[in-house]
């Protein structure tokens, strides 16, 4: 399952003058290549007394929803971490179910605003909220995101993008990554975006812990100069 809408490309530019040369900060949003894409597990128990399996009644299962679908708050944001859930079941119902969620976020830039300039420094950045929680611990503090990577390849959905790891841990919201965006306007290396990684990917539990960060504003900041 993923989602993802389709936006206008949106630009911001601060110019000044040093010595001469005119230096713009170039603000760029994400285009329409911004998803998140979950990944889920679910599953429950047969009634425990029974010998030949009998499976637990539906009315059992009526409060656990199994779908890891996410209302984002705006078109320029994506999700990271996972949601855990986990009934052991009480009487009537004797069976434990499950329906755990991990999500990996996507951003893409539409970068030809930078065309014919030369790249001083490019910073990706964002603002973030944060919901956690382990057993009986829940904090809004930190962040879910624990890896960021440039995609090496397009994004396909129920499929594992390659990535090259770009070595921030647990990044707060500004990740330099002025080389990257360089090899992309040079067409050194193709322009796939990059994806956010969270914590856990472990969908073989039964807990009720949840680590999710919504990651909003995203956006590059890229130091321009006009080529000689």
């Amino acid at each position: 399952m993923k989602k993802s809408i389709a936006i206008s490309t949106a630009l911001s530019i601060l110019a000044v003058t040093v010595s001469g040369c005119v230096l713009e900060t170039v603000t760029i949003k994400p285009d329409s290549k911004r998803f998140y894409f979950p990944t889920s597990k679910s599953g429950h128990a047969t009634m425990p007394a029974s010998p030949i399996g009998i499976p637990c009644p539906s009315a059992c299962f009526a409060t656990m929803g199994t779908s890891c679908t996410v209302q984002l708050p705006a078109d320029d944001s994506t999700i990271v971490g996972f949601s855990h859930n986990y009934d052991h079941g009480t009487e009537p119902c004797r069976c434990w179910e499950y329906a755990n969620c991990a999500y990996r976020g996507y951003v893409g830039f539409n970068l030809s605003a930078l065309q014919g300039k030369g790249i001083g420094s490019a910073n990706l950045k964002w603002d973030s909220s944060t919901q956690k929680s382990y057993g009986d611990t829940a904090s809004n503090e930190g962040t879910c995101v624990k890896k960021v990577f440039i995609a090496l390849e397009p994004w396909q959905q129920n499929t594992t993008t390659q990535g090259e790891d770009l070595n921030v841990d647990w990044p707060t919201g500004n990740i330099n990554v002025s080389s990257t965006v360089r090899d992309w306007m040079s067409g050194a290396r193709p322009n796939h975006g990059f994806f956010f990684v969270g914590p856990d990917e472990n969908l073989d539990v039964k807990n009720n812990d949840k680590c999710l960060t919504i990651m909003e504003n995203l956006r590059l900041e890229v130091l321009v100069s006009e080529k000689k």
